[in-house]
């Protein structure tokens, strides 16, 4: 029997007895709770228990509840969500065990001092290191592991009805996890207080207060910063616990990669059966205890989205460590109520079930991420968050699962997003409502569409879209460029109007829904599709280059209709000469040393020339003729005589 002192405790024990059992016959039949928040299944399988704890780098067999009653096991969901005020458990879904039932741990906390023990009693040798007295309504798991690296480490949060009045009192409930196999000469208990070598008892874990019942037994009131305060019966939400750990993770190392080794979940009251206590688990993981350094870090497109609009939000892991790669690593994200997940790029690697973000290696001095494009509501905030959970090497300046102990470490990041009431998009370019753009047939380019938006900056998270009497001959593109899907014809007009006036609106809207119109009036303008028209004059005037002409320049000559100063070329005897329309005419000169040069043949000339729409003209042509070759005379002698007597 306790002292007297203590018989509240004792009175407690009988009077919460009874309500309890009224309590656990009802939770017996239905394994989940109506009411959101932490939901316990008491009859789950040891292979559904198994699966919970079986997480990265080990393998569990083996696994046999070796004591405990139906309710005081079973695996849990929804521990990261809350079904009104109070704090939660932190650990999303896991293993349960308690010393009482599942209505121990089930919320509201509106029992005082909760019991639902039985009262039996078994003396666990491993478990009574840690408490004496620890021996009643035990709850044991145990299960053999296969490491792939050399620690093991899992996360839990442990809570009791202990609290406040009993904290340094000989009611020191406790927890273990203990581990047994090679390289270890005696079994090792994992499950210490971080930092410290402190186990997890109601004397060590507290909020840093020797309680109104305390009886002179030792006990530590430093480990505050790792334990939340639930109330005493005084109606918070989550959990009927008077008071439970955040989530501590917990490792053993000296383990040998690939050997089986046993483990051994222990939790049971101390000094008697009265006041419950409880575990929650996530998962056993093993690590390699060679050290990487993970962050992550968070950006967002704007932390002021539109009310009930989007907003587009980036993870990023990064592998600081310069010699090794970060292997199996894992990323618990993290969306308040009020954020849904509208879309993301992370594939078959997100798990939009449980949040978990399954980054998989990341080599030394590299990153990966992933983007959701989120939906906020009206409310005033809302923080995002992330949290690196397993990598197979140990982080050496980070520990998993303790972003509510500190929130700073760099394997964690979060984001507050703070929605405003959302002001439509403006565009700003082409002077705002009305456009009117001329382009010239045969082109397809027509415009660009800028917009601003007051919540995201700068055409960011902006939509556009077209409409109108010719919509469908227009293509916008995701950053407002607008097109035609084919070029115009003027002199074949496809407007609605059929006069090359075409109609079309575009809006452009933010993520909120809200938007801005420009209404656009392309104008197709007729294109000069005629081309010049040019001609070679006679050349020296019969197009025949003689012996003296051959001596000296020639001129060609001709005319053409093309502008002036457009470039006529002119090729003789495989050489281009250039010169310009002036006043429907045009010249060039072949030098006399170009000229002693041609063949005595019949030669082509040819003359081309574009106008400035760049239509060219047909080549005109000519023949000259280039003949060298002076005439020779003949005749008959007439023979000399002296006789110069006129007949």
């Amino acid at each position: 029997m306790k002292n007297a002192h203590l018989s509240t405790h004792s009175s407690a024990f009988f009077k919460k007895t009874k309500r309890a059992w009224g309590i656990t016959g009802a939770i017996i039949l239905c394994s989940t709770p109506a009411y959101a928040g932490l939901a316990l299944n008491q009859n789950a399988t040891f292979t559904d228990i198994a699966t919970s704890l079986d997480g990265p780098g080990l393998a569990i067999s083996n696994l046999v509840v070796t004591k405990g009653s139906v309710g005081q096991y079973g695996t849990f969901t929804g521990g990261t969500e809350s079904a009104g005020v109070g704090p939660v458990i932190g650990i999303q879904n896991g293993v349960f065990i308690n010393t009482g039932s599942t209505a121990t741990l089930l919320g509201p906390n509106n029992v005082s001092m909760f019991t639902a023990g039985a009262g039996l009693t078994y003396g666990d040798s491993d478990l009574t290191g840690l408490s004496a007295n620890a021996i009643y309504d035990p709850a044991i798991i145990e299960f053999d592991i296969v490491p792939i690296g050399d620690k093991v480490n899992f996360v839990l949060s442990f809570g009791s009805e202990e609290y406040p009045e009993y904290v340094c009192s000989q009611f020191n409930d406790a927890f273990g996890l203990f581990v047994s196999g090679p390289g270890f000469s005696t079994t090792q208990n994992a499950a210490f207080i971080p930092n410290t070598t402190d186990a997890i008892t109601v004397n060590n874990l507290n909020v840093g207060v020797a309680g109104a019942y305390q009886d002179g037994t030792a006990c530590k009131l430093g480990n505050s910063a790792y334990f939340n305060d639930n109330g005493n019966g005084t109606g918070n939400a989550n959990s009927q616990l008077d008071g439970f750990s955040k989530p501590i993770t917990a490792s053993l190392a000296g383990l040998t990669a690939g050997q089986t080794y046993h483990v051994k979940l222990a939790l049971a009251d101390a000094a008697d059966a009265g006041l419950d206590s409880g575990a929650f688990f996530k998962w056993l993981t093993s690590t390699d205890s060679r050290p990487i350094d993970m962050e992550l870090t968070s950006t967002a497109s704007t932390l002021t989205p539109g009310k009930n609009g989007t907003v587009d939000v980036t993870y990023t892991a990064i592998n600081k460590s310069g010699a090794l790669d970060a292997e199996l690593v894992q990323t618990q994200l993290e969306w308040p109520a009020g954020v849904t997940v509208v879309s993301h790029n992370g594939g078959a690697n997100y798990n939009s079930t449980n949040a978990v973000w399954d980054v998989g290696t990341v080599p030394a001095n590299g990153s990966k991420s992933i983007t959701f494009t989120l939906q906020v509501g009206s409310n005033a905030s809302y923080k995002t968050s992330g949290e690196i959970l397993f990598a197979l090497h140990e982080d050496f300046d980070s520990t998993p699962f303790n972003s509510d102990s500190f929130p700073n470490e760099d394997d964690t990041a979060a984001l507050t997003l703070t929605p405003v009431d959302n002001a439509p998009p403006t565009i700003t370019s082409n002077g705002g409502a009305t456009l009117n753009v001329n382009i010239a047939e045969g082109n397809t380019a027509v415009t660009n569409i800028d917009a601003n938006d007051a919540e995201n900056g700068v055409e960011t998270n902006l939509t556009y879209a077209l409409s109108g009497a010719d919509a469908n001959l227009f293509n916008i593109a995701a950053d407002g460029t607008v097109i035609f899907k084919a070029a115009p014809d003027f002199e074949t007009p496809l407007d609605a109007g059929s006069n090359n006036a075409y109609n079309v609106t575009v809006t452009v809207t933010d993520k909120g829904g809200s938007s801005d119109t420009q209404a656009i009036t392309v104008t197709v303008t007729d294109l000069d599709e005629i081309p010049p028209v040019i001609a070679i004059s006679a050349i020296a005037t019969d197009d025949i280059i003689n012996a003296a002409e051959a001596k000296a320049d020639v001129a060609i000559s001709g005319t053409s209709d093309a502008e002036n100063g457009q470039t006529v070329t002119v090729t003789l005897n495989g050489k281009t000469y250039t010169t310009t329309v002036s006043g429907g005419a045009w010249s060039v000169t072949v030098p006399a040393v170009d000229v002693a040069t041609l063949p005595e043949s019949a030669l082509p000339i040819t003359a081309n020339v574009s106008d400035l729409a760049g239509n060219t003209a047909t080549p005109a042509s000519r023949s000259i003729t280039v003949d060298k070759t002076l005439p020779a005379i003949s005749g008959t002698d007439v023979p000399q005589t002296s006789d110069r007597t006129p007949d």
